[in-house]
């Protein structure tokens, strides 16, 4: 098996415990954060966070936003795991075989210095002063932070709010965000991640723990190359049927029983009968009782598995995170007037921004008003979004398309919001029961008779 995995360049299993409980921890999932929860064209301001006197406050900006534009990355993990060149003429590599583990300094800061090898490290690190407010307006580092839910380190308001909604409070959880520090937590990233962020966030790195050395691999290109050129082509062929089994293949070959996320705990909203019949399992942990029948029940899954190359996995995830970080540095920084436009929430491959644009233009003007650099924009603006209608051209990896655009937005949490698109309400409630029988989200945020209630 070792023979013909070196011979088609397949990546190994691993066997050494520390390299596996490094990647173990350093699997990280998408990304799943809102910065701005109430966005309505005509009245919400185009804010940002500011940082001054070693504090962190959100300021409004005169300009009223005026639409929302939502971007997808067309198939990220394929695109990701691909290995394929980019616009910057270099490849985003997946591992092969670990070449040794280490927790010598001087090896640490050797392998960093030399640019040239695939590896995974586990580090403190904190964005450089100067950079900070650059970083507030998309903080680069998204990782899962550790922390105890107690007054001050939620603050006053948070706290306030989790008592509101019956939230367990002054118990440590894990939550998935974006920082500009690893708030003294070694966390680990890829060497593609580690080196953009010192190249264009100013990560400056506080301290090293241990680093895993891996060979480089390209061997999935032909496969995410093949599979797009199949889906493609039934979308030319108007072969509805095989072009959704394509795509289906395509995004779920990203194996995601690598994020292990069968042994987290899960929350749902049931009915009463659906209450009394969950608490028989030993899955069951608790239920609470926001409304007269309705109830939200904790269950906590008893084993899971996982039969996924967990270094492909890894590089997987932290190439998708560089990629979206690309995008908005290398792009959107250079060529974008940031005072009009600001980061409203994204989920894994999307992401949704509330923009200032011409007041009589309507909301499929895109980033037009914003341009302060038409010249960039001009020449980069192709290496991302389709350049021309070909199908090949509107789904090429590595690329993306504006998901959709509306003219307000209001969401409450990761993955859970709704929007107005040419007078129809859309909503997305991933992971929470959205049966007629219950209220919708759109009716307990705006109301039924369309006015802002508080949050």
């Amino acid at each position: 098996m070792k023979k013909f995995a070196l011979y088609h360049n397949l990546p190994l299993a691993l066997d050494d415990s520390r390299v596996y409980s490094l990647l173990r921890s350093s699997i990280t999932g998408g990304l799943s954060n809102v910065m701005h929860r109430i966005n309505i064209a005509g009245e919400s301001h185009i804010s940002h966070f500011h940082h001054a006197d070693n504090t962190i406050i959100s300021k409004n900006t005169p300009n009223i936003m005026t639409h929302i534009m939502g971007v997808d990355f067309n198939s990220l993990y394929p695109s990701a795991y691909s290995s394929i060149k980019n616009c910057f003429g270099k490849r985003m590599y997946i591992p092969w075989h670990c070449e040794f583990y280490t927790t010598k300094m001087d090896v640490l800061n050797r392998i960093i210095a030399e640019h040239d090898k695939l590896f995974i490290v586990s580090l403190k690190g904190h964005i450089k002063e100067s950079h900070i407010n650059k970083c507030l307006f998309f903080p680069p580092i998204i990782r899962n932070l550790t922390f105890n839910t107690n007054e001050d380190i939620v603050g006053t308001k948070m706290m306030d709010t989790m008592k509101h909604q019956l939230l367990h409070i002054g118990k440590r959880e894990t939550k998935i965000t974006q920082l500009i520090s690893t708030h003294n937590q070694f966390m680990s990233f890829t060497n593609e991640h580690l080196f953009y962020m010192i190249k264009e966030c100013g990560l400056v790195i506080d301290d090293l723990k241990e680093m895993a050395v891996f060979s480089k691999n390209a061997v999935f290109k032909t496969f995410a190359c093949a599979l797009m050129d199949q889906l493609v082509k039934a979308i030319a062929e108007g072969n509805k049927n095989e072009a959704l089994f394509m795509k289906l293949l395509l995004n779920s070959s990203y194996a995601y029983d690598s994020m292990n996320t069968e042994i987290f705990p899960k929350t749902a909203l049931l009915s009463k009968e659906e209450t009394v019949r969950s608490q028989i399992f030993l899955s069951f942990v608790s239920s609470q009782k926001p409304g007269a029948n309705v109830s939200t029940v904790e269950q906590q899954p008893r084993q899971a598995a996982c039969c996924t190359c967990l270094q492909s996995a890894v590089w997987t995830l932290d190439n998708a995170k560089v990629w979206y970080l690309r995008f908005v540095f290398i792009f959107m920084m250079k060529c974008l007037n940031l005072e009009r436009i600001h980061f409203i929430e994204g989920d894994t491959d999307s992401a949704y921004w509330s923009i200032c644009g011409h007041s009589k233009l309507g909301i499929n003007q895109g980033f037009d008003a914003l341009f302060i650099n038409r010249e960039f924009n001009n020449k980069h603006v192709g290496y991302w979004f389709p350049g021309t209608s070909d199908v090949k051209e509107q789904k090429k990896l590595l690329g993306l398309t504006v998901e959709r655009v509306c003219d307000w937005m209001i969401t409450l949490s990761p993955k859970s919001y709704t929007i107005r698109c040419n007078g129809i309400e859309i909503m997305k409630n991933k992971g929470v029961n959205t049966n007629d029988n219950y209220m919708s989200f759109a009716a307990k945020v705006i109301g039924m008779d369309g006015t802002l209630k508080e949050i």
